[in-house]
């Protein structure tokens, strides 16, 4: 499965944050040491924060902080980054639903089902993300 680059770069974040705990991360070291462009890693840290997925911590001393990895789930991160994706058409149909399906429709409902409920169980913990 193929995650759009927003949800890369987020996934790269938080398992970077997670491993990095003891100390507030700002945003031009996560940019610098995950290569992601600084403006397009601001525009997610941002909807980290409005999430509370992460706390920002302003002053010259600032940054940011992992509020707690146990509960972002995989599928939260998706959702945050692409929107419910779980719904979207196979073939990527604008409209695709149970009054007007595509050629997939009904073969895909399962392996959605299940891919949904693996990242709704996986958080970043069992994922095997480092604690510091």
């Amino acid at each position: 499965m193929v995650f759009s680059t927003t949800t890369q770069y987020a996934l790269k974040i938080l398992a970077y944050m997670n491993e990095h705990k003891e100390r507030l991360c700002s945003a031009k070291t996560l940019s610098e040491e995950l290569d992601i462009p600084y403006k397009y890693l601001t525009k997610i840290m941002t909807k980290f924060t409005k999430n509370e997925m992460i706390e920002s911590i302003q002053g010259r001393y600032g940054g940011f902080k992992l509020i707690d990895s146990k509960i972002i789930t995989i599928y939260d991160i998706l959702k945050l980054c692409d929107g419910d994706s779980a719904k979207a058409c196979i073939i990527g149909k604008i409209e695709c639903n149970e009054k007007k399906k595509c050629h997939y429709h009904d073969a895909w409902q399962k392996p959605r089902a299940s891919i949904k409920k693996d990242f709704l169980d996986a958080d970043l913990k069992s994922c095997g993300v480092k604690d510091s």
